[in-house]
């Protein structure tokens, strides 16, 4: 049986495995947007590869999700260009989506803090709300070319 696995990250990804029975440790290199084929194996061989990096976010192909890592696997058959290109998709939205949670919270975490000050100074904060404004630019500028600008409101 055939086992292949995609990368639908934007970086280079080493993919390490071991094999039931054996204390050899393997590795292959899967660069961003690519998937690899391991060599032929058992199907116990491959639900023993594939147990090895489930916890960590190794997704069969077919259940991409919400949730998903960044890597995907196939049995038997390789990972069309489309799907690799979906979980890039998903995986981009992912992260997206994290990001302006991390955002809301460290806003609002900064307005707690803030009224905190203001409390030691013997004062009373007025309520009002909390305005920041977030720039970043891209790490990779061939990969984004945009920057992105956000202003965040955090209030009691």
């Amino acid at each position: 049986m055939k086992l292949f696995i995609a990368n639908c990250t934007h970086q280079k990804h080493k993919f390490n495995y071991k094999l039931p029975e054996s204390y050899q440790s393997f590795g292959m290199d899967i660069d961003k947007g690519q998937q690899i084929q391991l060599p032929e194996m058992t199907s116990s061989e491959i639900e023993y590869v594939i147990s090895q990096h489930e916890s960590y976010g190794l997704t069969d192909v077919k259940r991409i999700n919400k949730k998903f890592s960044g890597l995907c696997y196939s049995i038997d058959n390789p990972i069309s260009v489309s799907k690799i290109k979906d979980g890039q998709c998903q995986k981009n939205e992912n992260l997206e989506s994290m990001s302006e949670e991390i955002m809301k919270n460290t806003a609002a975490a900064s307005l707690q803090n803030l009224e905190q000050k203001i409390l030691e100074t013997g004062n009373i904060p007025d309520g009002s709300v909390l305005e920041i404004d977030i720039e970043a630019k891209p790490v990779d500028p061939e990969f984004n070319k945009t920057p992105m600008k956000k202003k965040l409101k955090a209030q009691r």
